[in-house]
């Protein structure tokens, strides 16, 4: 049986963490995002083109920006509720 790429695909990731326990920087993100194109710690397209990708480390780039955009939202949804409460 012939296996598919993605079968044969293994990665070993060292270091890995989770990142919902660091502090979420949301101040300035916007700010960079519109001068550089691209968010922060992301590389940018000239790079991925020049240097391609090291997808156990984009994984976990990913992963955390995952993980933050996460906690803005429960951040996002608590002002929401407190305002709804407020308002009644």
């Amino acid at each position: 049986m012939v296996k598919t790429w993605l079968e044969l695909l293994k990665m070993k990731v060292i270091g890995f963490k989770c990142y919902t326990n660091g502090f979420v920087r949301q101040q300035g993100v916007e700010k960079y995002y519109l001068a550089n194109k691209h968010l922060p710690e992301i590389p940018s397209e000239k790079e991925v083109i020049e240097n391609g990708i090291d997808l156990a480390e984009m994984n976990k780039l990913l992963l955390k920006k995952i993980e933050e955009m996460t906690i803005i939202l429960v951040n996002q949804q608590k002002q929401i509720d407190d305002l709804k409460i407020k308002l009644k």
